[in-house]
């Protein structure tokens, strides 16, 4: 497998894995030392330990101590340790544009280096990779000799170590191993099931999605206003919800730390998106005494003339403001008078599914509520089908990917406990990860097939 795509796979493993991870240890001693020079960073366990009390004191501790390294050495802190004490831990107040460059090459890391099926890249997707580590590194002030030794990895002159490409190969080699294997185990009776499953999954995720806002509160046809939802619907979290726990804390931490106001949760239908929403919520709730509330796009007239009344309408019912539609008082002025004296609470609001607006001509109109929100020190998750931005706000965006194999199995274990580990494996690759069709699979195999 020595190909010429295969180098190009190996010299940016070696630079973003070895120069870059080098350079991010350099950055966090910078900005520590330049943040807390009382307290310089000293590679050790005492420089850990208050790190550790800042967490503390900053109340995030219970969300993420599992991400805090185990040492108070750089040297040991691999890229998911580095892009946690940089971004995420609250500890470090991180000018825009250097968290900007950090966290591309955090995306860079993970879409090419996290989970590798094949280790090949060709000379123009190298080079274009190697161009945006290139602007990073310059972001993060590396010195010339660092871009030299970059320079030297991508033309050539500098080798990357025989050693160092024999580990990362054969850890990929493994994996498409594994994969094989997996293909071969399923006898044709099992097949035969998994697909009559699958089928009937799918249909009933189909339905689900049409239908189930519906159902869980259905808007009086009679009323033209709003339905008051003070309390977001926890059942719409999954019963084994699994697989987003780095999401879930991330957000979590960001929200609480003040690093940011508002989070996206972006990805296909029935991949999580709500359910990951109100487990973000649930934490708030439990750890930090937030007051949430869920306001349900799918449920508001986006065409209409009044779409901003009718979201503060919306806003004011969930949060419990006591306001009353239908009467003379302008919903956006209550919401000014009520945000005043709500202002120092703690307040999250979950816009839910708000793609149906963004595809309207009402998304102006709902970025200027978005922006009224934040100004007012209310904290908001939105989710989408789609990426979206707004000019001029510092949004964390967050774009879920369907499960791995693994925490699809253990989804299915948690279910159907004493299941055929063949069945279940094979289970986990027709489903793609998506964790909707996971559930409904499971609830079929309980209730209908798990004796046969």
């Amino acid at each position: 497998m020595d190909t010429p795509q295969n180098r190009n796979f190996f010299k940016l493993a070696f630079i973003l894995l070895e120069i870059v991870t080098e350079q991010l240890r350099n950055v966090f001693k910078q900005e520590w030392d330049k943040q807390h020079p009382n307290n310089p960073w000293e590679d050790d366990n005492n420089s850990l330990q208050y790190f550790i009390q800042i967490l503390k004191s900053g109340g995030t501790w219970k969300n993420i101590k599992s991400k805090v390294p185990k040492s108070g050495n750089r040297d040991d802190w691999d890229p998911t340790a580095l892009f946690f004490m940089l971004l995420y831990s609250g500890a470090l107040n991180l000018s825009p544009i250097l968290k900007q460059h950090i966290d591309k090459l955090r995306e860079i890391r993970n879409e090419y280096f996290g989970h590798p099926s094949t280790a090949s890249l060709s000379d123009s997707k190298f080079q274009a990779v190697y161009n945006d580590i290139e602007v990073c590194m310059c972001g993060l002030n590396c010195s010339a000799s660092i871009k030299k030794q970059m320079d030297d990895i991508r033309t050539g002159v500098m080798k990357v170590p025989e050693d160092y490409m024999k580990e990362k190969l054969c850890k990929i080699m493994r994996l498409e191993t594994d994969n094989h294997k997996l293909l071969i185990q399923l006898k044709d009776s099992q097949t035969l099931i998994l697909s009559f499953l699958v089928l009937c999954a799918m249909v009933f995720a189909m339905l689900f999605i049409t239908h189930s806002r519906e159902s869980i509160q259905p808007r009086n046809p009679t009323m033209d206003v709003p339905v008051s939802r003070t309390y977001f619907p926890e059942s719409l979290k999954p019963n084994y919800y699994v697989g987003h726990d780095w999401e879930i804390d991330t957000a979590t931490s960001l929200l609480t730390n003040g690093t940011y106001q508002m989070i996206t949760i972006t990805g296909p239908p029935a991949i999580g998106k709500t359910a990951t929403a109100i487990t973000i919520a649930q934490e708030l709730v439990k750890w930090h005494s937030f007051k949430v509330a869920f306001v349900d796009f799918e449920q508001l007239n986006v065409t209409s003339n009044q779409i901003e009344k009718d979201i503060f309408q919306e806003i004011l019912f969930s949060l419990g403001t006591g306001f009353v539609p239908g009467t003379d008082v302008d919903p956006k002025q209550e919401f000014q008078t009520q945000m005043r004296t709500m202002k120092l609470n703690q307040t999250l609001l979950i816009f839910d599914g708000i793609e149906t607006i963004l595809d309207s001509k009402s998304k102006s109109k709902f970025y200027e509520v978005t922006k009224q929100c934040l100004s007012n020190n209310i904290k908001l998750i939105a989710t989408s089908r789609k990426d979206f931005n707004i000019i001029g706000m510092s949004i964390h965006q967050i774009k879920l990917e369907p499960l791995s194999e693994p925490l699809s199995a253990e989804a299915l274990h948690k279910m159907c406990p004493g299941l055929n580990e063949e069945l279940v494996l094979e289970i986990s690759k027709k489903t793609g990860g998506v964790p909707l069709l996971l559930e409904l699979i499971g609830h079929l195999l309980q209730e209908a097939f798990y004796e046969e």
